[in-house]
């Protein structure tokens, strides 16, 4: 059972002791999000009678009774407080024929989650995740060959999973039901009188794989390893003592890229170029010959990614890791003085000189073909535009003093006379093709603006900042 105190303490965890005024609930109705309703229902009497809680259910509309079920569920948190919102999600074509329905819907789900918390000033995202849903994870990650960091699975908090659609809000999940087995929060429903609806959907092993994975761990293993003594390493006893060591490494490989980080930043001549998006340092060959591979290839990861313009960047680190660091580390041992490799839309060029890597790393200018996918048209008012994520590293918005049609697109070389002549005091010009925006007038092609320099015409104001 999850008492009153112990949910407390985990939920003030969650948030370093600061729970925010406003909180949005994953509400399906289950055991699990009905008990952390129930449990947030029952802190904000206690402790914080001026938290707001929100809560969606998400109705797929793919089981029969489920609309009224999901009304049901509002009736029933409405009695704690609690503002209630149903989403129905629809589909461009029947369940049975998606084959990747579990993706999709996890997308579907996902984007009304951020849609409604950035509606409603929302930061934090709180979902009813237990130690069952932990292990499934690490197992479902663990087959499908994830490296060690991936094998970390659910945390208390995280990043929300879908790209941000503006640089101003900044969601993240959180777990506070994490250390806790389905079966003590069913107990603790149970005790408090709280009503729980089974999507039976979830038992049918045939439907997804995390559902064949639940169906292993509750029943197929338990049922066999007396006959089969080597499903014991997949025990749901077993996995806990894996991931807890899981975590033990990871904590310690964590203190080790801020140690990395600390000493790059430091002693290395550190310098992030924000607006030409380019990176520099220099550390001795001996030191970053026994940083851990490990090491050295998640704290370039998180270096790179606010200039990185990779399509699944959080899915991609394997690349960095498997490919990279080993092309980095053969090259150190190698005669050649200079080597330059690409990874996720990344640039890197790495030089030896008198025992020393020197390393400039820049966004890779697009490929000709994929130039015109990033030219974008929109009326500048005296109003600022939407937020604009320019090739997955800008976020931009414009507005002016009357409207004007503009255009963004790629800096190029031969742009170089007409970039001095709008701005002549430019001392430091953009070198390479492609890698920079420009604002230009649609109608006439004058330059306007360029945006990560902070230059801009006059009766035209522009926002730009590099995505964090």
């Amino acid at each position: 059972m999850v008492d009153t105190l112990s949910f407390n303490r985990l939920l003030l965890r969650c948030f370093n002791g600061n729970v925010p005024l406003k909180i949005m609930v994953a509400l399906s109705g289950g055991v699990d999000s009905m008990c952390l309703t129930y449990l947030l229902s029952q802190y904000k009497s206690l402790f914080h009678p001026s938290l707001a809680i929100h809560a969606v259910t998400i109705d797929h509309g793919y089981r029969p009774g489920s609309e009224e079920e999901a009304a049901k569920v509002g009736r029933l948190v409405a009695k704690w407080g609690v503002d209630h919102l149903i989403c129905r999600l629809h589909y461009d074509k029947n369940v049975e024929d998606i084959s990747n329905f579990e993706e999709v819907a996890r997308y579907m789900r996902y984007k009304t989650f951020q849609q409604k918390c950035q509606a409603l000033g929302i930061d934090a995202l709180l979902v009813g995740h237990t130690l069952d849903d932990k292990l499934e994870t690490y197992l479902q990650r663990l087959q499908m060959n994830s490296t060690i960091f991936g094998l970390d699975g659910l945390k208390d908090k995280s990043q929300f999973p879908l790209p941000p659609t503006n640089p101003l809000h900044h969601l993240n999940v959180y777990r506070p039901l994490l250390p806790f087995e389905k079966s003590q929060l069913q107990e603790t429903c149970r005790e408090g009188g709280v009503e729980w609806f089974e999507d039976h959907t979830n038992m049918d092993r045939w439907l997804t794989k995390r559902n064949m994975f639940r169906y292993l761990l509750d029943h197929y293993i338990p049922g066999h390893v007396h006959s089969r003594p080597k499903l014991a390493v997949i025990s749901k006893s077993a996995l806990l003592q894996t991931t807890k060591l899981i975590d033990s490494v990871l904590n310690q490989l964590h203190e080790k890229v801020l140690a990395l980080d600390n000493y790059v930043t430091n002693y290395g001549g550190f310098e992030f170029l924000e607006d030409r998006a380019l990176i520099k340092f220099s550390v001795p060959i001996d030191f970053w010959s026994n940083v851990h591979s490990l090491v050295a290839s998640r704290w370039l990861y998180k270096l790179i990614y606010s200039i990185s313009s990779a399509q699944h960047f959080h899915w991609s680190y394997a690349k960095i890791e498997r490919a990279m660091i080993p092309r980095l580390n053969k090259f150190i041992v190698e005669e050649l003085d200079k080597t330059s490799m690409t990874y996720l839309n990344v640039l890197f060029t790495i030089e030896k000189r008198n025992g020393t890597l020197n390393f400039a790393i820049s966004k890779q200018p697009p490929i000709r073909d994929t130039i015109p996918g990033l030219c974008q048209s929109l009326v500048a008012t005296t109003t600022f535009s939407p937020w604009i994520l320019y090739d997955k590293t800008w976020w931009m918005r414009i507005r002016g003093t009357q409207e004007t049609k503009v255009r963004i697109h790629p800096y190029t070389l031969k742009m170089r006379k007409s970039l001095q002549k709008a701005f002549p005091n430019l001392r430091n010009l953009p070198q390479g093709n492609a890698t920079v925006p420009l604002i230009t007038n649609e109608l006439c092609g004058d330059i306007l603006a360029l945006p990560t320099f902070g230059l801009v015409r006059e009766n035209l104001e522009v926002e730009c900042i590099l995505k964090k």
